[in-house]
């Protein structure tokens, strides 16, 4: 078959180039068909032409499809087969994934759907069991520390109690200790539970009773409510009324008040006065309760373990101060210009009352020192720990814990040495490193402002001044006096009172020092505050105001 023949006057290489313009090619034409000088332009001659090429082109092409129309229709049945047999083979294709989805929705979905089912019933029998276990747990910790709450007030009966009544408040608070922590832990466990789940749906379940855990259990907040709370609140009372009430040198203070009453009117040197100490079994009866009362305080609440120990040696200070300015009072105004013989009696009783006082204070600072040893002997207990139903997986959460404290091991350990004791948190709290030198600093500096409150130096100058009316031998007394004071405050309870200042200092330097170099510092810190106490007394006599710190 031949080609028919193409029109010249159609261009079809300028319409088939890719940069061909319809705007260009009719200007072009109408370029062409006009001449460039008139004015009218004549668009009939360059349509008709466009119009008649279009007519060539659409007459060209009716010839080519009237004369080939059998191989046109060949190959569009062709085409329309291969694409009905496409579809008929995608079809069978999708039949078959359709019949395999159908299979697996049968076969795994609903499976999966019983399954999971059977999982959050699993999870919540599970959490039932595991709740109804610490609620026996919480039950069985509950009716113990009812019995220990039992057996201390039973042990209460007598007036020093019993050696089973301080041991129960340890035990009490143990208890309680254990009690917190389960109250504590349960809450936590469920959140970290939650987050391990991220928030699925078949752990939606659980409610707000599982995250509160034992929180949200009747019987368990009954017993918080109930016995926990009116529990802690009587042992933290009796734990704190022991610290109150702890002295180790009011017995030996007393006896010696009697002796030395008779002594020191006869006596113008350093006296020497004769004890009857407390027993070695009362001595450990009051160090026993006293420990059992401060290891409660610590395990409970460790901030009202420092305030009750700086409210006792703030009454022991202020009870010292309070007496020591009455003494001197009186001394001023006996020291006031008067009849010689009246005078010396005056001086004389004045300076009996001042050895009593001073006895008084010293018995008191052997009580701080007391105290302050066996702080020092107490090491701090570690909070019991509670156990879980879920004993193994605690066992691999505690590994990872140890694991990821391996890199902060050297500043724990760094914070245990720096909190041995319980005495290190108290001396930090009042920012000194021994009790008996806080105490007679404060002392020391609080005299010159209670004396002044009190009027005692303007009396003294009124009266001509108490150190002129004292005479040098009573002044040099009151001197040696304030120094046997300190000195023997510094001593164990009972145990300094029948030796002479030299075997005072000799004794102490032993005991604190511990043998060596250390006596001798610390007989260097006793004479600095026997330095300050009788700069801040004979300052307070002379009416000057008394030294400070």
């Amino acid at each position: 078959m031949s080609s028919p023949p193409s029109p010249t006057y159609i261009d079809y290489e300028l319409f088939l180039s890719p940069t061909f313009s319809p705007c260009q090619f009719a200007n072009s034409l109408i370029l062409s068909t006009n001449n460039a000088s008139d004015t009218p332009l004549d668009l009939t001659t360059p349509l008709s032409r466009v119009l008649f090429d279009i007519q060539e082109i659409d007459t060209h092409i009716h010839h080519l499809t009237a004369r080939c129309a059998l191989p046109l229709l060949t190959d569009t049945a062709a085409r329309s087969q291969a694409g009905q047999r496409i579809v008929s083979d995608v079809g069978a294709q999708m039949d078959t994934l359709q019949a395999d989805h159908h299979r697996l929705q049968r076969e795994v979905l609903h499976r999966w759907e019983v399954a999971d089912q059977v999982r959050e019933v699993t999870e919540r029998l599970w959490r039932t069991v595991r709740s109804g276990r610490l609620v026996g747990r919480c039950l069985g910790l509950g009716r113990q520390l009812e019995a220990q709450i039992g057996g201390l007030v039973a042990g209460s009966g007598t007036s020093r109690g019993t050696d089973g009544d301080h041991r129960a408040m340890v035990r009490a608070a143990n208890t309680l200790v254990a009690l917190k922590e389960m109250f504590a832990a349960a809450p936590a466990e469920e959140q970290e539970e939650e987050e391990d789940e991220g928030g699925g749906g078949g752990g939606g379940g659980g409610g707000r009773g599982d995250q509160e855990g034992l929180n949200g259990i009747r019987v368990a907040v009954t017993v918080r409510d109930e016995l926990m709370k009116p529990a802690e609140r009587q042992l933290m009372s009796r734990a704190q009324q022991i610290v109150r009430e702890f002295s180790m040198g009011a017995a030996a203070s007393s006896s010696s008040l009697s002796s030395s009453s008779s002594s020191s009117s006869s006596s113008s040197g350093i006296s020497k006065t004769t004890t009857t100490t407390t027993t070695y079994n009362q001595t450990e009866e009051i160090k026993s309760r006293t420990t059992s009362a401060l290891l409660t305080l610590h395990l409970l609440s460790p901030t009202t373990l420092l305030s009750t120990l700086q409210s006792h040696l703030q009454t022991a200070l202020t009870s010292s101060l309070a007496s020591l300015t009455r003494t001197l009072l009186a001394t001023t105004s006996a020291g006031a210009p008067s009849n010689n013989n009246t005078n010396t009696t005056n001086t004389t009783t004045t300076t009996t009352n001042l050895d009593r006082t001073l006895l008084e204070i010293s018995s008191r600072c052997q009580s701080i020192v007391a105290l302050e040893a066996l702080l020092q002997s107490i090491r701090p207990a570690s909070s019991p720990t509670t156990t879980t139903a879920d004993g193994e997986k605690e066992k691999d959460k505690e590994t990872e814990r140890e694991r990821e404290r391996d890199g902060e091991e050297e500043q724990q350990q760094q914070q245990q040495q720096d909190q041995k004791n319980l005495l290190q948190p108290l001396l930090k709290a009042l920012d000194t490193t021994s009790l008996p030198s806080h105490f007679w600093r404060a002392l020391a500096g609080g005299l010159s402002s209670r004396a002044a409150a009190v009027g005692i130096g303007s009396q003294a100058a009124r009266g001509g001044g108490a150190m002129m009316g004292l005479g040098p031998e009573r002044i040099a007394r009151v001197r040696e006096l304030v120094r046997e004071c300190v000195i023997r405050g510094f001593g164990s309870p009972g145990s300094s009172s029948s030796l002479s200042y030299g075997g005072m200092g000799m004794g102490m330097g032993r005991q604190e020092g511990g043998g060596g170099g250390g006596g001798g510092g610390a007989r260097v810190s006793r004479e600095r505050e026997v330095a300050v106490m009788v700069g801040a007394v004979l300052g307070v006599l002379s009416g000057g105001g008394g030294g400070g710190r």
